[in-house]
């Protein structure tokens, strides 16, 4: 991904265990990093969570976060 010095990208992490967010610069450095714990009780409560996170990185950065990305694992059928 190429992005511009000015922009920053906010990435979603949903792992089945830990949610992982982060705030991330054009030069891909790491401004900022979150790690909770997932929430399993019900789906809003994952959302509300992840809403949360998001919230919390947007406050952040001196400049508009452009892109959002989530990193989310398929389900396996065995």
């Amino acid at each position: 991904m190429t992005l511009s010095p000015e922009t920053f990208v906010v990435g979603v992490d949903l792992g089945g265990t830990k949610l992982a967010a982060g705030l991330i610069d054009g030069q891909l450095s790491t401004i900022e990093s979150l790690e909770v714990q997932t929430p399993t009780l019900s789906q809003s409560a994952l959302i509300d969570r992840i809403v949360a996170l998001v919230h919390q990185l947007l406050a952040l950065p001196p400049a508009p976060v452009t892109p959002l990305r989530f990193g989310i694992p398929p389900t396996l059928a065995h």
